[in-house]
């Protein structure tokens, strides 16, 4: 009787883990860079307001709730909100 063995290599590959959800609060004519709250090195970040994307997370002075994607080459994600409070 002939059988057939197949082998199979699997990697598993690290989570991220971009941590809670953040408020922070500024004074008007304050810009916030969105980058400094949440450690995204080496990841691939995509930040969105109202599901529009942000070109400059650098330098916001809208509040909102920001949303932060960010996933590794090979696939794995996570999302984070950061509330953003500008008071007049």
């Amino acid at each position: 009787c002939d059988s057939l063995v197949m082998m199979y290599r699997l990697s598993i590959l690290p989570g991220i883990a971009l941590g809670n959800d953040s408020t922070v609060e500024a004074c008007a004519g304050t810009t916030i860079n969105l980058d400094q709250y949440f450690n995204t090195t080496g990841l691939i970040r995509s930040w969105s307001l109202n599901n529009n994307p942000v070109n400059d997370p650098a330098a916001i002075s809208t509040s909102g709730v920001y949303q932060l994607i960010a996933r590794l080459p090979g696939g794995c994600s996570d999302t984070a909100l950061l509330r953003i409070i500008i008071y007049p």
